[in-house]
């Protein structure tokens, strides 16, 4: 699809917008939009309603609130050949890895009104960071957002919080990881505290940072693992808050074991054993008393479990595993008693959250890392080649929309009004219908 350029180079004064979708995933967390009239036109260059050039390389998602939309982004030097030869001699995933001379990253702030950057604000730069993996980007965490503030999370290079609106740090973080293949998991807001999952080649731990200063406030060791590959102990995966009648509880996957702990103190109450499954990166999905998670490489595939419960829960509130279905890289979504799902390869499904029976399975083509969005009974898919694949939410596969971007798309989707905005390799759109 051709789409004009329409690119904001000057700085402008945000409006107001009761609009928001302050973190990966949006609102819940959970990918769900509460958008009516997303358009379905997106050739006629009317519903484009900007196109804004993003400098660098980064997978993060778009954030909005107030009228602002934030993401990260990596701006990188090409590495030598002799410092390719010096990090990478002896891993064993080095043909998967991507090396750079130096980086510098940094967070862009941007009118949603008129896609005029408003904030450029470079956070840190690194001189010969570790390698990432080459699906990977040095920004790929998805800030997230309250009035005011925004916090950046680059893993071992650095956690930051910044003013919106004089566009300055406010704070700086730097907690010790290894991530192997570089940063993943976002980081997300619970009363106050900056919740990070630190799950990396040697230590494995959660940690909540007070928003306020960015002083610790608490830190918790993940279930000790089994085996001596720190590659097969790592993850990337997002937490959720889950409801139960003692009250709400952090729900955090990784390796090999996923545990809830207490928000405010970071004490675990429950842990489940859900097999060898690591490097898992989709956030979960949750409603009621269950809660529904991938379980990553050589996992079980999908797997639901009861919430509840005190101690090692993991022959009382696995509820089942469905082998047939796994994502190592998108999120699902829960609609309505059924779990939607794509995997890295293209393959959708839908399965009975209630049986694990798997409903339908539809081959869409291309590959896909961005997780899935729900809006108007529409599920949107984005693949990596630039290709929108919009069906409807029900127990037969039925294809409403397809859009050829023809660029990359790695990010998440965000929605606004009634509108989606949606990074490329090169750009953030804002498609849909103006305020």
């Amino acid at each position: 699809m051709a789409i004009p350029v329409v690119l904001s180079l000057v700085f402008a004064t945000t409006g107001n917008s009761g609009d928001s979708w302050p973190q990966f995933r949006g609102p819940d967390g959970q990918g769900h939009s509460d958008a009516t009239d997303l358009t379905a036109d997106w050739d006629n260059p009317e519903n484009i309603l900007w196109q804004t050039s993003i400098p660098g390389r980064g997978w993060s998602s778009p954030v909005v609130m107030n009228g602002q939309v934030w993401l990260t982004t990596a701006l990188e030097t090409e590495g030598s050949a002799e410092l390719r030869k010096r990090q990478l001699e002896g891993d064993r995933f080095a043909d998967s890895k991507d090396v750079v001379q130096s980086v510098s990253l940094h967070t862009v702030g941007i009118d949603l009104h008129t896609g005029t950057v408003l904030h450029d604000l470079e956070l840190v730069g690194v001189d010969e960071p570790v390698p990432i993996h080459s699906l990977n980007s040095y920004a790929s965490p998805t800030p997230v957002l309250e009035p005011g503030r925004l916090y950046c999370d680059f893993g071992r290079f650095g956690t930051f919080c910044v003013d919106v609106n004089r566009g300055e740090v406010v704070w700086h973080q730097q907690l010790r990881q290894t991530h192997s293949v570089g940063p993943g998991s976002s980081p997300m807001l619970v009363d106050g505290l900056l919740i990070l999952t630190c799950d990396g080649l040697v230590e494995q731990f959660v940690v909540a940072l007070d928003a306020a200063t960015g002083e610790v406030a608490w830190r918790t060791d993940r279930p000790p693992m089994s085996g001596d590959d720190g590659e097969l102990h790592k993850a990337f995966s997002t937490p959720i808050l889950v409801g139960s009648a003692a009250g709400q509880q952090l729900f955090v996957p990784g390796a090999q074991w996923t545990a809830a702990y207490e928000p405010r103190t970071g004490k675990e109450i429950w842990r489940v054993r859900h097999g060898e499954g690591f490097s898992l990166v989709p956030r979960p999905v949750a409603a009621g008393d269950f809660v529904y998670m991938h379980t990553g490489f050589a996992g079980k595939g999908l797997c639901a479990i009861r919430t509840g419960g005190h101690g090692d829960v993991t022959d009382s509130h696995v509820v089942w595993n469905q082998k047939g279905v796994n994502s190592t890289r998108p999120s699902p979504l829960l609609i309505d008693g059924r779990i939607y799902t794509v995997t890295e390869s293209g393959v959708a499904s839908c399965v009975d959250a209630e049986t694990s029976e798997i409903v339908w399975r539809k081959r869409l083509g291309g590959n896909f890392s961005a997780s899935l969005l729900y809006a108007a009974n529409r599920i949107y898919a984005c693949s990596e080649e630039g290709v929108v694949t919009v069906f409807q939410a029900g127990d037969a596969y039925q294809e409403l929309e397809k859009h050829d971007l023809e660029e990359r798309i790695m990010a998440s989707p965000a929605v606004v009004g009634e509108s989606i905005l949606l990074r490329t390799g090169d750009y953030l759109y804002r498609i849909g219908r103006a305020d």
